[in-house]
């Protein structure tokens, strides 16, 4: 008994048990996806499993995915998450539900690693720059996507500029070969500045500051520089803005 040590497996248990309810839980959402009947039901389970239904991007990614009527659809992902919203877990029970191909690409490869068990031909986590991923896709890939949600490169409300001069590029470089009726979603670009809920007095500062100089129409966000130039993408609407920004092709 000299080795027995009470605390080692307390933890030990403790640790087991935490795993038990966690498996339990996963049990009852993959019971519950493949009895679900359409799109909301999958937004609600997803939210109310991985989230909260009172986050800011809850009624967004409603919006989003009920535009397709729980068709198949093609989806593109830059900033794989697996935190937060968990976007692609939704994205990835989207396709294993409603069926299509999902590709989501990130610089971590502990994501991609974290997704190991879901990894199909329909379902790729791509480690890589999503702008120089995106640039090199081959065009007819392009054309057959249905929704591109980017949500790479944290913005920095002390310094947006580069989360901003990002999201833009990755537009840029696939604005032009989606096809119409595409719908390009990105992240962390509100419609207001009092959205955010980290700015500073720091913050504020820069964001007038800019403000000055961009325009009354500006906000900091992802993609904010695509909406002070969505006159250069005359093909592009918004169809939804609150703290996310969802643009379709026309």
């Amino acid at each position: 008994m000299k080795y027995f040590n009470p605390l080692r497996y307390f933890l030990f248990f403790k640790r087991k048990i935490a795993e038990s309810k966690k498996n339990y839980r996963h049990f009852l959402f993959n019971k519950n996806l493949n009895n679900l009947k359409n799109v909301d039901e999958l937004v609600d389970l997803h939210f109310n499993f991985y989230s909260s239904i009172e986050h800011v991007n809850y009624e967004m990614f409603k919006f989003l995915l009920s535009n397709f009527e729980n068709n198949p659809l093609k989806i593109l992902e830059t900033g794989s998450s697996a935190y937060g919203t968990k976007s692609s877990h939704l994205f990835v029970n989207y396709i294993k539900k409603f069926g299509g191909e999902f590709t989501t690409v990130d610089m971590n490869p502990d994501i991609r690693n974290q997704f190991l068990p879901y990894l199909k031909d329909n379902i790729k986590f791509v480690v890589s720059d999503s702008v120089e991923y995106l640039s090199n896709m081959k065009r007819t890939n392009l054309k057959e996507l249905d929704i591109v949600y980017l949500d790479s490169y944290d913005v920095d409300l002390n310094n947006p500029e580069p989360s901003e001069n990002h999201g833009y590029n990755e537009f840029y470089s696939i604005e032009k070969y989606l096809k119409s009726g595409c719908i390009v979603a990105i992240d962390d670009t509100p419609k207001n500045f009092s959205m955010f809920s980290n700015f500073t007095e720091s913050s504020i500062k820069i964001y007038k500051d800019r403000k000055k100089q961009l325009g009354d129409n500006y906000v900091p966000g992802k993609g904010s520089k695509i909406i002070l130039n969505l006159k250069t993408f005359n093909n592009f609407k918004i169809i939804y803005h609150e703290y996310s920004l969802v643009l379709q092709k026309v």
